[in-house]
């Protein structure tokens, strides 16, 4: 069965796959290597083998030229790529490596970017703890409400995985609009892969809610049983 929290957080690990570099003179300034590292973590769950492939040549030439946050955003997109092949191992060596890079470029919000990618691989790997820690850094130096909402709504993923409810849907309450956190737990009631009482608690509708989202996830797992 899917990980409670990846509702939330499927869409996010491709977000900010093209941030500008802002320039002094208000134009966008990109160096070819971070083209290139954007590029390949654009491919990391579509084409991952091409995207570990030039995230490595990026890696490489990023190093030579100094160019630390192109480093760092091809080795997430390197880690990201792993991670959608099935090797998470590996691709938590290079999400770290991203992380790495990132805080000696000095580039905080490539840093918690990549700790948001980093937390999700540690939750998958069975180390929610730790995910947690990661999120707590990131969310300490995110200023933007569209990031800082990604982070609260995988953190409190990982919460309610843990069994902590309340503290889950306080997080939740505060990342999304109450119609949006309801509809997303919908959904993911009737896909078999959330209690369908979180879904009543959240909306506060009651009983009506929770008959409904387990009577369609109860349709839905005898629909995939063979026949």
């Amino acid at each position: 069965m899917a990980c409670r929290y990846e509702f939330l957080t499927r869409n996010a690990l491709m977000a900010l796959t093209s941030m500008p570099d802002w320039g002094r003179d208000g134009r966008v300034h990109r160096s070819p290597g971070l083209d290139s590292a954007y590029e390949a973590l654009r491919l990391a769950e579509a084409a991952p083998a091409k995207a570990v492939a030039m995230a490595a040549v990026t890696v490489r030439r990023a190093r030579r030229e100094g160019d630390g946050v192109a480093c760092a955003v091809a080795e997430r997109a390197w880690g990201l790529a792993l991670r959608h092949n099935g090797d998470l191992d590996r691709a938590l060596n290079h999400l770290t490596r991203a992380v790495r890079c990132a805080e000696e470029a000095d580039a905080r919000a490539v840093a918690a970017e990549a700790r948001l990618t980093l937390a999700y691989a540690l939750a998958e790997r069975g180390r929610p703890e730790r995910a947690l820690e990661e999120l707590d850094r990131a969310l300490s130096t995110l200023n933007d409400a569209h990031g800082r909402a990604r982070a609260l709504a995988q953190r409190g993923a990982i919460l309610l995985d843990l069994g902590r409810h309340d503290d889950a849907l306080d997080h939740y309450r505060e990342a999304l609009p109450p119609e949006r956190a309801f509809e997303e737990l919908s959904r993911d009631a009737k896909q078999g892969l959330l209690n369908p009482d979180l879904v009543a608690i959240f909306s506060g509708l009651g009983t009506s809610v929770l008959a409904n989202a387990s009577a369609e996830a109860d349709a839905l797992e005898g629909s995939m049983l063979p026949t």
